[in-house]
């Protein structure tokens, strides 16, 4: 009957024959949403790729059964949100993101936004994880058009099918957040979104903004939660259902949420809370689960309709307990040396639970527990690293050793007076930092291997300074933000292609935080130097080369506090008025020198840095410091100098182009 159509048309059989494709694919669109439940369709037609999963071949739940009640809620149609706060390496991504995705390409087709925290990963998670499950999975292949066909609608960040696409998204890009209407909005790891995508605002609410117009969105969010009072899974959850897995003790059947304080590391077995019987893993695990809601109404009654999952590292079928036991003994060793970032990882992603920040104060009284340095490097110094704050009249320079463990020992604090726009300041510099060399005990000698230096002020000036002595010497920018890495990126000046590293200073800062309040001697632990003169009116011994009590309330000087930004709660660390902080970024910035990419800094295996090349050229000087009132090695004052500059003392500069 068509054909005799098209040929009352005069269509030629290729025109007609697109036409029926035509035809077809929208009677396809028009067809009513599948009956199937999301787990239903991922038993019968999901196939794991073996670049995604650990196991390869058809899907099945109930390997690990409390994906069902999640994907299930994902499918229901009288379910708007679904928010998971999960540990790492559960299967939830594989659950409610890409087998979502694969029910709406053949059962419900629509458009669907799935963002990640950044561009990069959305075209990693394309690549890696979407491109596979397409080609992999037989009821999808052919679905998406070959990506290198003409006109075929796939690219990395989009994937076209009959009746909807698939667009990818990074909450870092606010144009990948805008544009037209979708009904499904799938957010992955939102604990890692920045707080801002660009100037637009909260990315998590412009992705969902997107789904506004559809009375039949699907709002799918997924993370590893972050820190307690900041976490966007953490606010989310909150207003859904709160569910969580149960499992039946094998002896009494008592229904229970597994908790790690209740692992005996020794028997690695799980305590009962009613019968108080010990269990291995597979028996827990042998027990049927169930989710059960600590929030099925709200506060005025009415039955909440957003559901909540919580689930934890405890119940993962694919790691096993004495995994986690090592993990947490290790991270609870580096805690206790001041490195809190390997506990917070365990509890965040392992255990999936909220990081709980104790306060970032300095609870001891660093001045009073300073110690006479029996030589210029005490034993146990490997390298040397300096910071250097730019001020407007003046440099700040701390000089640190550090040993195993990053236990440090400061050697000497010097402030140098003058413009940084002029060059006195610089040779100053050059003299009491970057050329001196510093004695050993055994008489060895050691300099800075790294030193950093603020390019916020002067900001060409600075890199005038640095680049002739990279890599040494380094040209830093302070970026803040929670969750960003120590060294965050390296790039070029414009005016001179001078190398500058960007700094996670929010990370740096609490790293620092967390070694001041360590009070046992070893890994982690913060030493600064006294002199052996006893000041009766201070009761306390002198200051030692710039370590006065001005220094340690410059270390005071900034706290973190929760604030609102971009209608968010997040962390921030802030002055304090009228306190100056020069001390503390110097800090700062002596750690972040410590961690610069190829320095082949390795405190835990690597031999004392000692400096042997030292040059016929060039005038002794160990020391060299600028300005009145300024201590130098010995304790005492340097005196005032014509152009702001002291005496030279015994030792003399070396060559600085000897790397």
């Amino acid at each position: 009957m068509m054909r005799l159509c098209d040929m009352q048309h005069g269509l030629s059989a290729e025109d007609a024959e697109a036409e029926r494709e035509w035809v077809v694919e929208c009677l396809a669109a028009l067809r009513p949403p599948s009956v199937i439940t999301l787990s239903q369709w991922s038993d019968k037609y999901r196939v794991l790729s073996s670049e995604s999963s650990a196991e390869q071949g058809a899907w099945v739940t109930d390997n690990a059964p409390y994906e069902r009640e999640i994907m299930d809620a994902i499918s229901d149609p009288c379910v708007p949100r679904v928010v998971v706060q999960k540990g790492a390496q559960l299967g939830i991504t594989d659950a409610a993101i890409l087998n979502t995705i694969g029910y709406h390409v053949t059962e419900d087709p629509c458009p669907i936004l799935v963002v990640q925290p950044t561009i990069a990963m959305a075209e990693t998670f394309s690549r890696d994880r979407l491109a596979p499950m397409l080609r992999d999975t037989p009821a999808l292949r052919g679905k998406v058009a070959d990506p290198k066909s003409r006109d075929s609608g796939n690219t990395i960040l989009r994937k076209a099918f009959p009746g909807g696409y698939v667009a990818i998204g990074g909450a870092n890009s606010a144009p990948s957040l805008s544009g037209r209407p979708v009904r499904v909005v799938l957010l992955d790891d939102v604990d890692r979104f920045p707080l801002s995508a660009g100037t637009e605002g909260n990315p998590l609410q412009l992705a969902i903004a997107r789904a506004s117009a559809f009375w039949n969105r699907k709002i799918v969010i997924i993370s590893s939660p972050g820190i307690a009072g900041v976490s966007h899974v953490e606010r989310e959850i909150a207003l859904t259902t709160c569910e969580f897995w149960y499992l039946p003790c094998p002896a009494c059947g008592t229904q229970q949420i597994l908790e790690w304080d209740r692992i005996d590391f020794d028997t690695l077995t799980h305590r009962c809370l009613s019968c108080a019987e010990r269990f291995e893993k597979f028996e827990w695990m042998s027990g049927t689960g169930q989710w059960r809601a600590h929030r099925p109404v709200d506060e005025r009654g009415n039955a909440v309709t957003s559901r909540g999952f919580y689930i934890g590292g405890l119940v993962n079928p694919w790691v096993e307990w004495d995994i986690l036991r090592d993990e947490f003994v290790r991270a609870c060793k580096a805690n206790a040396e001041g490195d809190v970032e390997l506990l917070k990882a365990f509890r965040n992603t392992r255990l999936g639970l909220l990081h709980q920040e104790e306060g970032s104060k300095i609870k001891i009284d660093l001045y009073l527990r300073r110690e006479l340095y029996a030589a210029e490097v005490p034993d146990g110094v490997v390298v040397i690293t300096a910071g250097v704050d730019v001020q407007e009249q003046s440099l700040h320079a701390d000089v640190i050793g550090w040993g195993r463990g990053r236990e440090n020992w400061h050697l000497d604090y010097i402030t140098i007076p003058g413009d940084p726009r002029t060059a006195e300041p610089w040779e100053a510099l050059d003299e009491a930092v970057y050329n001196r060399i510093f004695r050993c005990a055994d008489g060895k000698c050691m300099r800075v291997k790294r030193m950093c230096v603020d390019s916020n002020y002067a900001s060409d000036h600075v890199y005038a300074y640095t680049k002739p002595r990279q890599p040494r010497c380094i040209a830093i920018r302070g970026m803040g933000g929670l969750g960003k890495a120590p060294i965050a990126a390296l790039t070029l000046s414009k005016s001179n292609r001078c190398l500058i590293a960007s700094l996670g200073v929010d990370t740096l800062k609490e790293e620092i935080m967390n070694r001041l309040n360590v009070t046992a001697v070893g890994p982690g632990f913060c030493h600064f130097p006294r002199s052996d003169i006893w000041d009766e009116e201070l009761r306390a011994h002198e200051p030692v080369n710039g370590y006065d009590i001005a220094y340690f309330e410059g270390l005071r000087a900034e706290q973190r506090i929760m604030k609102p930004k971009h209608g968010f709660k997040t962390y921030v660390w802030v002055k304090r008025l009228s306190q100056r902080n020069e001390s503390w970024d110097d800090f700062v910035y002596a750690l972040a020198a410590l961690q610069l990419p190829h320095t082949g800094i390795k405190l835990e295996t690597m031999e004392r840095d000692v400096f042997t090349q030292l040059k016929s050229s060039g005038s002794a000087n160990l020391g060299a410091r600028p300005a009145a009132g300024v201590y130098i090695s010995g304790g005492a004052p340097a005196p005032a100098q014509a152009a702001g500059f002291v005496a030279r003392s015994a030792f003399g500069a070396v060559n600085r182009g000897v790397d």
